[in-house]
């Protein structure tokens, strides 16, 4: 992104360059810091603002660049005000188009990790299959299922289609006889989104892909507005401004992402897990490891927030008869402490009801509780549970968690405690214990979507046996 405008700024016009991801307002006889007030920037900050470009007018289509931005502040001083642009729509803008605020119908987004999740488990004669019944295709592309959720109250279609581009240089995932094959998700709403809503929706597409990554970093490469470049459209969006989508990210590191859940094993469910995200069911903030090359305490902690947020989802009947069995026995000691107060004397009967719901109060309401319940129910999803014999889902649960990890929720409980008072954990096994924990966490949210047993060990295997 690289253009020059003018910026309205209350009914007064300034010059402004966007590059990359800053919008630079200059005017050199104003200091914009000891101004700002009477300037009156602030308002155009975290609000959607509509830049028109009289000099990029688009002959052929008869129309003009609009560009909508949302700004954060940077910096600002004599001469110059630098705003860092969140998100900015190129849109070209016919004389003829539709005028409203729900112009946004349709979304097509390429990624190389799009490409990973829908290629990775497909085998060559697979991809040769699919490269010619693409190629031979009417609508230029392979519409696979459509995935629908809900975003705001407004209805999303999703689907994933192969592409074959001839000549054309890309990150594609697979060659086929000269033809690049890539994979763009197209995204739809019959309704139509306004700009916040599209940034709403890319961020919750942002987020599923770095669910079935395993990373916080994965990069929308490309984002077209009402517009298709790589299949024969035949529903018209001619009547509707058309154009990209930048999205501040960080530096593309796609190519770094080398695990993923395949697209076979949870397409059943793929809306599910989308409702999930749109609805903030998912701690994302805390989901993944936070430096992929070193574990740190900072992981036992996001690990076990996340996984306390996420059990309470997905076992709802055990998290509320937990925490209802804490409370009770919590006021039952607390009235025997009162009891104490009155009649200091400790009688035998006292003591050992105080002793017994003590005890209760340690093996429920707690973290370590939790911890052993969910990985009973991760070691049970065993699909050859019945024959003894195999060993086959533990033998991978070993793989992830080593020989003992049946201790994990004793190591875990241990930990996390001293380091939310500032302390450090004993054992130093907690730090590996968080993969386990991780991978239990994905269970959670993968049963909370409905994918069958058998779905969640491949996608387990897939991200932390590979």
């Amino acid at each position: 992104m690289n253009f020059s405008a003018k910026i309205k700024i209350n009914n007064i016009d300034y010059d402004c360059h966007a590059k990359d991801s800053e919008l630079v307002i200059t005017n050199s006889d104003i200091d914009f810091w000891k101004e700002r007030e009477k300037i009156g920037w602030s308002d155009i900050l975290n609000e959607w603002i509509e830049i028109l470009s009289d000099d990029e007018f688009d002959i052929d289509s008869n129309g003009r660049k609009k560009y909508l931005m949302l700004l954060s502040y940077e910096f600002s001083g004599k001469g110059v005000l630098r705003l860092h642009i969140i998100s900015c729509i190129d849109l070209l803008e016919r004389n003829d188009s539709e005028k409203s605020n729900n112009l946004i119908k349709h979304i097509t987004i390429r990624s190389k990790v799009v490409d990973m999740f829908y290629w990775t488990d497909k085998t060559q004669i697979e991809i040769k299959e699919i490269c010619t019944s693409t190629l031979n295709s009417e609508q230029g592309c392979s519409k696979e299922l459509k995935h629908g959720f809900e975003l705001g109250g407004k209805k999303i279609n999703l689907y994933f289609s192969p592409v074959a581009i001839r000549k054309q240089k890309y990150l594609a995932a697979n060659v086929f006889e000269g033809v690049d094959i890539v994979v763009v998700l197209n995204v739809e709403c019959a309704e139509g989104l306004t700009a916040n809503e599209t940034l709403d929706l890319c961020n919750c597409i942002k987020a599923f892909l770095s669910f079935v990554s395993n990373s916080r970093e994965v990069v929308l490469e490309e984002i077209l507005i009402n517009i298709n470049h790589y299949t024969k459209w035949k529903e018209s969006l001619a009547n509707y401004p058309n154009g990209k989508m930048f999205i501040s990210q960080e530096t593309n590191r796609n190519d770094e992402i080398t695990n993923i859940i395949p697209y076979s094993y949870i397409k059943e469910n793929i809306s599910n897990i989308l409702g999930e995200i749109a609805n903030m069911e998912i701690n994302f903030i805390s989901l993944f490891q936070y430096d992929k090359n070193v574990i740190s305490s900072v992981d036992v902690m996001n690990i076990c927030a996340t996984f306390e947020s996420q059990f309470g989802k997905t076992f709802p009947e055990v998290y509320e008869f937990d925490n209802k069995t804490f409370k009770e026995t919590k006021e039952i000691i607390t009235n025997i402490i009162e009891q104490l107060k009155i009649q200091p004397i400790f009688d035998c009967k006292i003591l050992s009801k105080f002793v017994r719901y003590n005890n209760d109060s340690k093996n429920t309401g707690s973290l370590k509780f939790r911890l052993n319940y969910a990985l009973k129910a991760f070691e049970e999803m065993d699909i050859y549970k019945n024959n003894k014999k195999l060993n086959y889902w533990e033998f991978y649960i070993k793989r992830i968690g080593g020989e003992n990890y049946k201790e994990m929720p004793k190591r875990m409980y241990n930990a996390r405690n001293p380091l939310s008072h500032g302390g450090i954990p004993k054992d130093r096994q907690a730090l590996t214990d968080t993969i386990l924990l991780r991978a239990i966490v994905y269970m959670l949210i993968l049963k909370k979507a409905d994918v069958i047993d058998e779905n969640i060990i491949k996608c387990i295997k897939a991200l932390f046996c590979s």
